[in-house]
């Protein structure tokens, strides 16, 4: 492992025949390696083998090789084709992209390679992880019929995608899978799909829409933190849980509507969204989450349910336009900071016949 990691004037390397294997990241961060033959003796390659060779352009792989790490090119940004021995019992390559042997899982699209479109081959059922990440000429994908998953990473950082048709097979969108497609201004999500996973389209800066189906019941962790162009979002009543910072940073969000099958909002799920003037949260959450409208600048009014009970840590904090709010008799906490930096708020507002148990620190700026 590690043998030849770093070695930034490394220019061409023979294997001699009595190796068998290249260990994890044996060529990390040879800048200057531009090109290499994995010769007929070459069992294995390891996890991040080639990682960041930024200067290699090709890569041919012999016939015995039967497993290639994970990562084992990531970021080998010059790289154009990855070519396989068309007697490799494992692999297989087909215009210069790196698959298994019968083409259905997608392993690694070259980086380098100058294509603008690519039209995934019908018997891919699987895009694998980080297969298409940081190649930044394509500006379109076709996607088949065939697959059924897109693993995580797999379009990440791919900055000039505009758009991408997910077909009706698709059942799962791994984490991280668009993060970061910057100009990626839509995209649609069969009903298909039941799964959608962490950070999925965070940082998708010039997503402007999107519309969840109703097979989805989960919005996870980070979905589309920083998609700050994005002004309209229209979720299914089928959605129960909407995770931590799910829409944080969204900052051209005007409205949303939280329907009353959702039970659960994590923290600083709609933080910094500072367009976000108006929202509708359903009568089945049971509390309002640490930082959840944290910095809603926007934000001059809400309406508690009378499901909430706990009123969590920062939860309105530096909402500078809110001037009231209504405390449903049903919440019994209000931690640490909650209306923190509300400067325009004057009136808080608790009818309610049930001692609140524990009031936290400095939860208003002013004495009520």
């Amino acid at each position: 492992e590690d043998s030849f990691s770093n070695c930034k004037f490394l220019t061409k390397i023979a294997i001699s025949t009595s190796v068998t294997s290249i260990g994890n990241s044996a060529f990390y961060s040879c800048t200057s390696l531009s090109s290499i033959d994995i010769s007929n003796n070459i069992i294995s390659i390891g996890d991040y083998a080639f990682e960041s060779c930024t200067s290699l352009t090709k890569v041919n792989i012999g016939n015995s090789v039967s497993t290639i790490g994970e990562y084992a090119f990531y970021n080998c940004v010059s790289l154009t084709s990855i070519d396989v021995d068309t007697s490799n019992p494992s692999y297989s390559s087909l215009d210069g992209v790196l698959y298994n042997k019968d083409k259905t899982l997608l392993i690694q699209y070259p980086i380098g390679n100058s294509r603008t479109s690519y039209s995934i081959p019908p018997s891919v059922t699987v895009i694998g992880e980080s297969a298409f990440s940081h190649c930044t000429s394509l500006t379109s994908i076709n996607i088949p019929d065939s697959v059924t998953e897109i693993d995580d990473f797999a379009f990440s950082h791919c900055t000039s995608l505009t758009t991408i048709s997910i077909p009706n097979s698709v059942e799962n969108i791994g984490d991280n899978t668009f993060y970061s497609c910057t100009s990626l201004t839509s995209i649609n999500i069969p009903s298909s799909v039941i799964f959608i996973g962490k950070a999925a389209f965070s940082h998708c800066t010039s997503l402007t829409s999107i519309e969840i189906p109703g097979s989805v019941a989960k919005i996870s962790d980070n979905t589309f933190y920083s998609c700050t162009s994005l002004t309209s979002i229209n979720m299914s009543d089928n959605i129960t849980s909407i995770g931590n910072s799910a829409f944080y940073n969204c900052s051209s969000l005007t409205s949303i509507t939280i329907s009353d099958f959702v039970t659960y909002i994590g923290e600083k799920a709609f933080g910094g969204c500072q367009s976000l003037s108006s929202i509708v949260i359903g009568n089945s959450v049971a509390s309002i989450s640490e930082y959840m409208f944290y910095d809603c600048t926007s934000l001059t009014a809400i309406s508690i349910p009378n499901s909430v009970t706990y009123i969590g840590e920062g939860a309105f904090s530096h909402c500078i336009s809110l001037t009231s709010i209504n405390i449903p008799d049903s919440v019994i906490e209000i931690d640490d900071f909650a209306f923190e930096s509300c400067i325009t708020l004057t009136c808080v507002s608790y009818k309610g016949t049930k001692e609140i148990t524990n009031i936290g620190k400095e939860y208003l700026d002013f004495q009520v």
